[in-house]
């Protein structure tokens, strides 16, 4: 049995080595602190860029939500500066350059290429502030995710679509922002519903859970319904086919028909021929009957309905690429009849 003696030193033990460690959290929490209101002194008195910019990426790889706010608020107070001529979709899309890096080990070269894309300077000044917030998001610890999401339901339209940029960055490499882009399928700003489907379709068939959201976003606006159907022909969803027949017998746009042709085609649809061959030989726009006989040729029916489809484009259509798509398609089918 342990004596009351000893009873007594472990017990020190356990308060002393409970107290370090206290003692060594209040120190690194302080210590954190004085280093943001460092950097964040320096970013404010600077008045060299290369300085800023040094200073604001400090600030970003301490990974803390306070040292992101911060960043957020100078992105969205230069992005509104009057200095800034430029129109808004050309930053937007230089934040999104940037983020299409996420998945190349050598960003920054990727980033200092993109720059010399455009030559005004506000432009490059804001984008430096967008390569600091990255830096926040690499360091951050999964609250990142819940802190990015709660941007995005801002008033502030710029900070919405950055954070939208962030997490479709996230969503890669991180399940939890993976979620949350899906959910932000359904947001009430165009511009993050764009980001959402547009990230989903290049993360492809590791957003499967996407499908549900991505059919719904099929009926929204342009270019959203027609990133929506190359995001569900990249995951290869089955359930779409039928909102995807729909939209390739109903829709407007004839970008967005040849969209759900592509998506049946690559799906594997048998039960989109019928719809298929009819676009071949009626739809008005040749983007539409291109498709359409691409996907023919994909899905490999061997019909008389689609062999006179594929047949009639070949001889008939107005369109040499359509012509061509046509001829292609039909040699795939023969190959399957022998």
């Amino acid at each position: 049995m342990m004596t009351t003696g000893r009873r007594k030193s472990w017990l020190f033990w356990l308060l002393a080595c409970g107290a370090t460690a206290v003692v060594i959290l209040m120190v690194f929490g302080s210590y954190q602190l004085v280093l943001e209101q460092w950097y964040i002194h320096r970013i404010e008195t600077s008045t060299t860029e290369e300085t800023q910019l040094a200073s604001a990426r400090a600030l970003g790889r301490l990974g803390s939500v306070r040292g992101g706010s911060y960043l957020l608020d100078k992105y969205q107070s230069e992005v509104k500066t009057e200095k800034l001529s430029v129109p808004g979709p050309e930053i937007y899309r230089f934040a999104w350059r940037i983020f299409e890096c996420v998945r190349n080990e050598h960003s920054d070269t990727f980033i200092f290429s993109a720059f010399s894309e455009f030559e005004k300077p506000v432009v490059r000044s804001v984008a430096l502030w967008v390569r600091a917030i990255w830096e926040f998001v690499m360091a951050s610890t999964v609250e990142v995710v819940p802190f990015l999401e709660t941007q995005v339901g801002q008033d502030d339209p710029c900070k919405r679509r950055l954070c939208a940029v962030l997490l479709g960055g996230l969503a890669f490499s991180t399940e939890e922002a993976k979620v949350a882009l899906i959910r932000l399928v359904g947001s009430g700003d165009p511009s993050v519903r764009y980001y959402a489907v547009k990230y989903l379709e290049m993360i492809g068939p590791a957003a499967e859970e996407a499908a549900p959201a991505l059919i719904g976003a099929l009926d929204d606006i342009l270019p959203i319904r027609f990133y929506a159907a190359g995001a569900l022909e990249e995951i290869g969803s089955k359930d779409a086919v039928p909102a995807l027949l729909r939209m390739l017998e109903g829709d407007p746009d004839g970008g967005a028909r040849g969209a759900a042709a592509d998506a049946l085609g690559r799906i594997g649809s048998r039960g989109a021929v019928p719809a298929l061959a009819r676009a071949l030989e009626n739809d008005s726009d040749e983007r539409v009957r291109y498709s359409a006989a691409e996907a023919l040729g994909e899905i490999g029916v061997v019909s008389d309905l689609v062999l006179d489809a594929v047949r009639r484009a070949k001889k008939q259509d107005k369109d040499e690429e359509v012509r061509t798509a046509a001829s292609e398609a039909l040699e795939a089918l023969r190959g399957l009849a022998e």
